[in-house]
């Protein structure tokens, strides 16, 4: 669905600051400011994300993000996720997923609701 954006780590990595900005740079060059997106992060293969990439997607406006489900697989992440979420505010609505499945239900779900839902853009 053009509305629904994608973004998959395929290898196991550390996501460092220089890698945050590529990926931000891409979601940006991919979006159009007047419509509402949904954005799917699998980072199930991510072995870490640096604090400093982290901080950056906090601090980066996300255009029309306004959803953003994360896919988890790992207690682990699960607990690093549950942190980051305690500590910080995410500007935009986050919720953690054990699958893309159901990340793509509750992204769907609340793009009908935006009533601005087109389709699945992947990039």
């Amino acid at each position: 669905d053009e509305n629904i954006i994608q973004i998959t780590f395929t290898k196991a990595l550390d996501i460092e600051l220089e890698d945050a900005k590529q990926v931000s740079q891409i979601v940006r060059e991919n979006v159009q400011p007047d419509i509402i997106y949904g954005q799917i992060v699998d980072i199930s293969k991510i072995n870490n994300m640096s604090r400093e990439a982290r901080d950056y997607f906090d601090s980066r406006p996300k255009s029309s993000v306004m959803y953003n489900a994360v896919v988890i697989k790992s207690g682990l992440q699960k607990t690093h996720a549950n942190m980051y979420f305690m500590f910080s505010n995410p500007k935009i609505e986050t919720k953690m997923f054990n699958s893309k499945e159901d990340a793509m239900k509750w992204i769907e779900e609340n793009l009908a609701k935006s009533n601005t839902y087109k389709s699945e853009k992947r990039i």
